[in-house]
């Protein structure tokens, strides 16, 4: 759902040069979208319908710029293929989300 959200934001926003596309690290090569998911962006107005899970490889994160993973443990195994340079937690771009400050 995220890489929807993204492409979506891409259009809205007119980014040129910036391509979204969505793998994973949990999910079955092929296997389509839980109908809870697919359910929850119709109601955003997303379409999930057509979603077939690819498994992230280390040649597609070597392609990206940026990598958003969904939690600390794929993260880790986005660290595992030699990509933790250009991963981050979603979360760490969600707005009005605090900073750490350390203390």
């Amino acid at each position: 759902m995220a890489a929807v959200i993204a492409r979506r934001e891409v259009v809205e926003l007119a980014l040129p040069g910036v391509e979204v596309r969505s793998a994973g690290v949990a999910a079955s090569e092929g296997d389509r979208a839980s109908g809870g998911a697919v359910r929850a962006a119709a109601r955003n107005g997303l379409d999930l319908s057509q979603h077939q899970a690819t498994q992230l490889t280390p040649e597609l994160a070597e392609w990206a710029d940026l990598i958003l993973v969904m939690s600390p443990a794929h993260l880790l195994r986005v660290v595992e293929l030699g990509a933790g340079e250009t991963a981050a937690l979603i979360t760490s771009f969600a707005e009005g989300r605090e900073e750490d400050s350390g203390g």
